[in-house]
C-alpha cells in the first residue's frame, strides 16, 4: 500500500511539474491576467525555445508578449524599465531573425506603436497574415488615427465576427452609450472600455451621433487635431492637461460626459466637482440637478441588464469583463437607496439581487453588503 501511495504521489508531482512546464500562449493583460509567476514561468520556456531555434517565431512573440506582461504589472520602476529594454530587445532580434513573418513584423511595431515611422511593419504584418486577429485592434487603432472610417469600420466588424470581445464587456459598451445626451463626447481611457464603445457604434449602427474620445490617442497632436477640427473645436494650443477644460469651454451645447472607466485620470481636474455621476459614466454639469432621476431612467428604460442576471457565453477575457460589472455598482448602490426612501420595495429587492450577483462574480461581496447595509 506504501509503495502505491508512493507512486500516485511521485506521479501527481510530476503531473504538477509538466504543468508548471507547459508552453501557453501569452495574451496581453487586457485580455487575460495571470500571476507574476506565471508570466516568468512563460518567459523562461519561451525565452529556451528561441535559444534553441532562432527561426521560431511563435516562440519569439511569446517570449515577448510575456516579457511586456511583466513590464506592465511591475510596480517598480526600474523593473519597468529594465523590462520595457528587454522587449525592445526581443522585438529587434526578432525581427532579424524572421523578417518576413507576421510575428517579426508586428512585434517591431508593437514595441513602439506611438513611432509613426514604425507603422509599415504593422501594415507589413497584415500583409503577410491579413486574417491573423492578432493585428486586428491594432489595424482598428491605426485607421482611427487616420480617421479612415471605411477601414476602421472593416477592423471592427472583424473583431466583432471573431468574438475578440466577450458579449458582456459588449453589452456594457452599449449600455455606456444608451445613457449618453444627444450628441456628446464621452471620454474613456484604455483598450477594452474604448473598443466595447466603438464596435457598438461601428457594427450595430448603435449612437453613431456620440463622439468617444481616447484620453491616450488625444495626445498625439495630429489625431487631436483631426478630432478637434471635426468637432468645430478652435485650434488647441495649451497643455494635455487643460484639454479637459478646453473641450468643456467650447463645447457649445454638447454634453461632456466621462465612462465610469476612466473617471480615475480625472480626480485632478478642477472640474470633478462639476461631474455628477448619472449610471456608467459622470455628466459635467455647472449647475447641481437630481442625478439619481437619471439614473433611475437609465435602469428602468435605457439598459440592458439581462446578461448581469445570466451568463450564457464563455471567453477568455470574461475575468477582465468582471471589472466592467463591478462599474454597475456605484449607481446601483444610490438605486438603491433611492427604491428604499421611496418604498419601492419589489425594485429594491431585484436591484440587491443584482448587487449580490455582481459582487460574487468580482470578488467584493463583503464590500457591497457594507453598501447596502450603509445606505
Amino acid at each position: 500500500m506504501k509503495k502505491i501511495i508512493g507512486l500516485v504521489t511521485s506521479i501527481l508531482m510530476l503531473s504538477t511539474i509538466l504543468v508548471a512546464q507547459e508552453r501557453q500562449e501569452v495574451l496581453s493583460i487586457t485580455q487575460e491576467m495571470h500571476e507574476e509567476s506565471w508570466y516568468l514561468n512563460q518567459q523562461k520556456l519561451w525565452g529556451g525555445d528561441v535559444k534553441e531555434d532562432k527561426k521560431n517565431a511563435e516562440a519569439w512573440y511569446n517570449y515577448y508578449s510575456a516579457t511586456r506582461a511583466l513590464k506592465n504589472i511591475s510596480k517598480d520602476k526600474s523593473t519597468r524599465v529594465a523590462y520595457r529594454k528587454q522587449c525592445t530587445s526581443i522585438a529587434e532580434n526578432a525581427y532579424a531573425a524572421v523578417p518576413n513573418s507576421f510575428e517579426g513584423n508586428h512585434l517591431m511595431w508593437w514595441d513602439a506603436s506611438n513611432d509613426e515611422t514604425k507603422r509599415a511593419y504593422l501594415l507589413k504584418a497584415a500583409e503577410i497574415a491579413p486574417n491573423d486577429t492578432r493585428a486586428y485592434d491594432d489595424l482598428m487603432i491605426y485607421y482611427e488615427l487616420l480617421r479612415d472610417k471605411v477601414n476602421f469600420d472593416i477592423m471592427c466588424k472583424k473583431i466583432y465576427e471573431n468574438q475578440e470581445l466577450p458579449a458582456s464587456l459588449l453589452n456594457w459598451g452599449y449600455n455606456v452609450l444608451s445613457e449618453l445626451e444627444p450628441n456628446a463626447i464621452v471620454f474613456v481611457h484604455g483598450d477594452n472600455d474604448t473598443y466595447a464603445l466603438w464596435l457598438a457604434q461601428s457594427v450595430k449602427g448603435f449612437r453613431s451621433d456620440v463622439t468617444v474620445v481616447n484620453t491616450s490617442l488625444m495626445r498625439m497632436d495630429e489625431y487631436r487635431g483631426r478630432m478637434l477640427m471635426e468637432l468645430n473645436y478652435p485650434k488647441f494650443n495649451g497643455e494635455f492637461d487643460e484639454l479637459f477644460e478646453f473641450i468643456i469651454e467650447n463645447r457649445k451645447d454638447r454634453a461632456i460626459h466621462v465612462s465610469s472607466s476612466a473617471i480615475r485620470g480625472f480626480k485632478e481636474t478642477p472640474m470633478i466637482d462639476s461631474l455628477y455621476l448619472v449610471g456608467l459614466s459622470y455628466l459635467y454639469s455647472d449647475q447641481q440637478f437630481d442625478n439619481v432621476s437619471i439614473i433611475r431612467r437609465n435602469y428602468e428604460k435605457r439598459y440592458l441588464i439581462d446578461y448581469l442576471t445570466e451568463q450564457f457565453s464563455v471567453h477568455p477575457s470574461d475575468g477582465i469583463a468582471g471589472i466592467f460589472d463591478a462599474l454597475y455598482v456605484p449607481s446601483m448602490i444610490k438605486l438603491y437607496k433611492h427604491y428604499r426612501d421611496s418604498e419601492e420595495t419589489s425594485k429594491m429587492e431585484k436591484i440587491e439581487a443584482l448587487l449580490l450577483n455582481i459582487s460574487k462574480k468580482t470578488g467584493q461581496e463583503d464590500t457591497v453588503k457594507q453598501l447596502i447595509k450603509g445606505c
